[in-house]
């Protein structure tokens, strides 16, 4: 049975890296290299972890026997900065500290790879230790909902990466800070709703406001799906991009391609 609970934990995050593994057309990256983000990803789980932790015992003591409207105006503060910005800080550090230099880093499309690889190896480590915990139906709810949201950040995270580059490229550097910030605000913004619905849901039955739960779940399933069409959006457009740079000039033979993007960011 654990050997089951472990490959259900480990397959979303597996599965949906393969598939950013593939969406990149050209100049795959190494395997090992991949790896090396994965892993660091689940490093610095480990650290957000430990401050998420030390943030709800600072602020579960405030919380308790308050009334219900305080507990649901705390919601925000947590989701938002509690565990979104932690955990997307922590993985934009880890991008940061293996993409620096990294000679694997070539065109654009790479962040976006690197930076999901990152997000999944967080999610896995965090998938074990829920699925773990819950069970069966846990590993279920969690392969269609809180492994891709991971995968979904990390894809906003990545794109805004590569914008950053192509900025810095055209000597627009106010722009590549921009791109850099938002790279770790917008998947922050996303992670935040995505709790505070979970939160709001959870909250709602523990008050017994069954109505007001179910609207969360179906708020949830929503976001789920509109997560899915952005992520899938922003893929679609590094790749145009990514295409456009190993268009071949008309000049050079069909087998020489231009190097364009060899500063890392």
């Amino acid at each position: 049975m654990w050997a089951l609970l472990i490959s259900l934990a480990i397959g979303p995050g597996m599965v949906l890296l393969h598939a950013v593994y593939v969406a990149d057309h050209y100049e795959k990256e190494p395997v090992r290299n991949l790896l090396r983000y994965v892993l660091a990803g689940a490093l610095v789980g480990v650290v957000a972890g430990v401050i998420e932790i030390a943030l709800s015992k600072a602020l579960l003591p405030r919380v308790e026997g308050t009334s219900e409207i305080v507990q649901w105006l705390t919601l925000i503060p947590s989701a938002y900065i509690g565990v979104a910005l932690v955990e997307e800080g922590a993985k934009r550090w880890a991008v940061h500290l293996c993409g620096n230099r990294d000679p694997h880093i070539s065109e654009p499309f790479d962040w976006l790879v690197y930076s999901v690889a990152v997000s999944l190896g967080f999610a896995t480590l965090e998938n074990l230790l829920y699925v773990w915990a819950g069970g069966f139906s846990t590993a279920i709810g969690r392969a269609i909902t809180a492994v891709p949201a991971h995968a979904f950040n990390g894809t906003l995270m990545g794109s805004r990466l590569a914008l950053a580059e192509v900025a810095q490229k055209s000597g627009d550097f106010a722009s590549a800070a921009r791109q850099r910030r938002l790279a770790v605000l917008e998947p922050t913004l996303w992670h935040g709703t995505y709790d505070l619905f979970v939160f709001g849901g959870q909250l709602a039955c523990q008050h017994g406001r069954t109505r007001l739960g179910n609207v969360c779940l179906g708020a949830l399933a929503a976001l789920v799906v509109i997560q899915w069409i952005v992520g899938l959006l922003r893929v679609r457009a590094q790749q145009h991009v990514t295409a456009k740079a190993h268009l071949e000039p008309p000049i050079l033979f069909p087998t020489i391609r231009p190097r364009l993007w060899r500063r890392k960011a």
